[in-house]
């Protein structure tokens, strides 16, 4: 008899790339409107490139609709 094994699903949680909240004389931008720094960008691609080796797809994704999780998740699934 033959067994077969279950598909294992797995849940990875990433928090958003590195965002500005403070604009240059210190000023804050309003929470919901914060997109990535071009740092957060690097890091979000770094991210898809690390899935992208490892040959993962994903079934779903799930953000808060924030643009920096918007973001962060779209360059993550890009690579």
């Amino acid at each position: 008899m033959s067994e077969t094994k279950p598909n294992r699903r797995r849940i990875y949680l990433m928090r958003h790339g590195s965002v500005t909240y403070f604009d240059a004389n210190g000023h804050p931008y309003l929470p919901e409107s914060v997109p990535l720094n071009n740092h957060g960008r690097k890091q979000a691609t770094a991210a898809g490139a690390v899935f992208a080796a490892e040959n993962l797809h994903f079934d779903r994704v799930i953000v808060s609709g924030l643009p920096r999780t918007v973001e962060t998740a779209t360059l993550v699934l890009a690579e």
